[in-house]
C-alpha cells in the first residue's frame, strides 16, 4: 500500500488544515452480505480529525460504506458487499482518494 498527499490547505487563523492524496489497497474478500473492515496507514492522521474516502472504481457488488480515524495514523475503511446475498466479492487493489481534515 502506498500513500501519496497530493495537496493540503491550511486555515493559519484556527490552526485546522486538510490534507489530499491517495492511496492504494487490496482488500481481503468481503463475505456475501457482509462488511469488510480494512485499515490503511495515513501518516499524521489523528482520532478526531474527518475523513472522507472514496474508492475510484469499485465492482458493482461492493460499495464504500465509510471510513473512521481509528487511531493516530490509522483509518478504517468499511466496505459492503451489499448486493449479493450468494457470493463473496473480491475487489482487488484499488486506488482510493482520501480528505483528510486536521482539526486543531
Amino acid at each position: 500500500m502506498a500513500t501519496v498527499v497530493k495537496g493540503q490547505i491550511h486555515d493559519g487563523v484556527n490552526g485546522a488544515w486538510i490534507e489530499f492524496g491517495t492511496f492504494t489497497l487490496d482488500p481481503a474478500s468481503i463475505a456475501a452480505a457482509a462488511q469488510g473492515v480494512e485499515t490503511v496507514t495515513i501518516t499524521g492522521a489523528k482520532t478526531g480529525d474527518q475523513v472522507f474516502v472514496n474508492a475510484q472504481a469499485l465492482p458493482l457488488m461492493a460499495i464504500m460504506a465509510g471510513a473512521k480515524v481509528t487511531a493516530t495514523d490509522t483509518i478504517s475503511l468499511y466496505l459492503n458487499n451489499a448486493y449479493d446475498s450468494v457470493t463473496a466479492v473480491d475487489i482487488a487493489s484499488k486506488t482510493f482518494d482520501y480528505m483528510l481534515i486536521h482539526l486543531s
